[in-house]
């Protein structure tokens, strides 16, 4: 079992995770079962992020919501916290090796005497220049950080998986994360990772006038299933990644089977309306020689596709989260 935190999303996206995975408990491609998911209040800071993964005391297992750079280079969060807002470089993974070099030679503590409380361990003493580079910040929030990677790190991690966008883009990056966090195996997405509420409607009427509603930049994608069609659309923002979207199909059995064959084999609508969505955003590679750039495409937990010689039916999601243990 796993809890899931949030961290830094607007509160539309902060229920849509939740929605997700109260209605989708198992999460690939390690099919981690979720528990329950926390949006975490406060400052959007990693020194936040940190001190959320502590205050679940006995959980080793998380999987972990924030935005991330689209580089791979880490997490789009601020540091640390100062006076109720965040303050220093944002989290990323060099920026986790400059904390981590100046707790390795910060000098252990003492040991223990019989009958006498356990001693601290000295303070440690970043260089100007190791504090510039983290977006000066003061020795103290130095040392606050690194009291709680300590604190992370004695929890023993089993498992995170984190679902920001593009943190598994860079090996360097989920290594440090791993080390950071002292997690057994940590696990993220080389690609942007999008979470939303989409409209679900069944009718015979719907596949030829659902485009009505589309606007801006939305594109389409149809599935056949037991040779009927379901079609999945998303809006998209001015760099073409997700924001709204509807999944509309002749009857309900197809909607049915769609969301089986995407998301839960054992889910189905039911009576709602209204669809709890997560995936992959994939941007294909221009083919030498196409004059255009190839749409976008999403890729859900559950989506196959065909690879080799002979072509097997491999789980296209689970070759793009990349694991360090």
């Amino acid at each position: 079992m796993a809890i899931a935190l949030t961290l830094g999303l607007d509160q539309q996206r902060g229920t849509a995770v939740k929605d997700y995975f109260k209605k989708f408990r198992t999460l690939p491609p390690k099919a981690l079962t979720v528990s329950d998911t926390k949006n975490l209040k406060g400052v959007g800071s990693f020194e936040t992020l940190l001190k959320g993964i502590i205050a679940e005391k006995s959980e080793t297992q998380f999987v972990i919501v924030v935005h991330g750079f689209d580089t791979g280079r880490g997490l789009l969060l601020d540091l640390a916290t100062r006076d109720g807002l965040g303050v220093g470089s944002q989290t990323t993974f060099d920026m986790l090796e400059t904390l981590m070099a100046i707790d390795a030679r910060t000098p252990p503590a003492p040991p223990a005497q019989p009958g006498k409380p356990a001693p601290k361990r000295a303070a440690a003493s970043p260089t100007p220049a190791e504090l510039k580079k983290l977006g000066d910040l003061t020795d103290a929030e130095v040392n606050r950080l690194i009291d709680l990677m300590t604190q992370v790190q004695a929890k023993n991690i089993k498992l995170i998986e984190f679902r920001g966008c593009n943190l598994g883009k860079l090996d360097v990056s989920v290594d440090r994360f791993r080390k950071f966090l002292g997690a057994q195996t940590l696990g993220a997405p080389d690609l942007h990772s999008f979470f939303g509420t989409f409209q679900m409607k069944a009718s015979p009427d719907i596949m030829s006038n659902h485009t009505s509603s589309h606007s801006g930049i939305t594109f389409t994608y149809a599935m056949i299933l037991n040779g009927s069609t379901a079609a999945c659309c998303f809006g998209t923002n001015t760099d073409k990644k997700p924001e709204t979207g509807h999944l509309i199909a002749p009857d309900t059995p197809t909607l049915d089977a769609w969301i089986k064959a995407n998301f839960d084999p054992a889910a189905s609508s039911g009576k709602d309306t209204t669809l709890p969505i997560h995936g992959l955003w994939e941007f294909p590679p221009k083919p030498a020689g196409a004059p255009f750039d190839p749409d976008p495409r999403p890729i859900f937990p559950l989506g196959n596709k065909m690879v080799g010689t002979p072509p097997q039916s491999v789980n296209e999601y689970s070759t793009r989260i990349k694991y360090k243990s």
